[in-house]
């Protein structure tokens, strides 16, 4: 494990003279330096528990709809002991084993133990959260499936949708962002990303002052495409 962790840094310096002299003949060292600052920056907020995420247990569909209270509740109690052990909760149990156990709906420990793919390491007070768990669920029996999040960006939906006209600015936009980065040999959120382009679309600058006050369109990238995206 040792060695394992040296390789991973040993040849980071001679890596990044290999790709700082590639960016310079390109001449893309300040956008690359923009994009790391950016990144650098970031701030990656712990996304909260959702209790109604069970729905997304690979293998709870197939179960009877009667046990779906059990695997929301083994799904919640999951939670709750990786959050007390603070670890993931796959290594908890994997999603295999809440249905395997909703599926045989264990009384006891011994029970429990049976059960295949199940965490036999856990300690008693835990395993008991899990016998309880389905013992709540067998009581609950079947219940609503929640409705599938909306994969819609912010944009596409709610107060932030795009007008008609801003749409039609968002696709011509998307349009010029895919030649662009066929032209340049970059992936297309190098040349901007979406939530950048529905920015744009919102303002429809008319000169290049007016797109550089575009929150995200730095020195570099107005340079690059500030004229062509007017």
């Amino acid at each position: 494990q040792a060695e394992y962790a040296r390789l991973d840094v040993r040849y980071l310096i001679p890596l990044r003279e290999l790709l700082l002299a590639e960016l310079q003949e390109l001449k893309r060292v300040e956008e690359a330096t923009s994009e790391f600052a950016r990144i650098s920056q970031a701030v990656i907020s712990q996304k909260p528990f959702d209790p109604d995420a069970w729905i997304k247990v690979k293998g709870s569909r197939e179960l009877s709809p009667k046990l779906s209270g059990m695997v929301k509740a083994l799904y919640i109690a999951r939670n709750d002991i990786a959050e007390r052990l603070d670890r993931a909760p796959y290594r908890v149990m994997h999603d295999s084993a809440i249905v395997a156990l909703a599926a045989a709906a264990p009384k006891n420990e011994a029970a429990y133990r049976k059960v295949g793919g199940v965490n036999r390491r856990l300690n008693a007070e835990d395993t008991q959260s899990l016998l309880e768990a389905v013992a709540s669920g067998l009581e609950a029996g079947e219940i609503p499936v929640p409705p599938r999040p909306s994969r819609r960006k912010p944009w596409e939906a709610g107060k932030d949708r795009l007008t008609p006209a801003e749409e039609k600015v968002f696709d011509a936009l998307r349009a010029w962002r895919t030649k662009r980065a066929n032209q340049r040999g970059v992936e297309l959120a190098r040349v901007a990303t979406s939530a950048l382009l529905a920015s744009i679309a919102r303002v429809a600058p008319q000169t290049l002052d007016a797109l550089a006050a575009v929150d995200g369109m730095e020195p570099w990238r107005m340079d690059e495409y500030g004229q062509s995206i007017v």
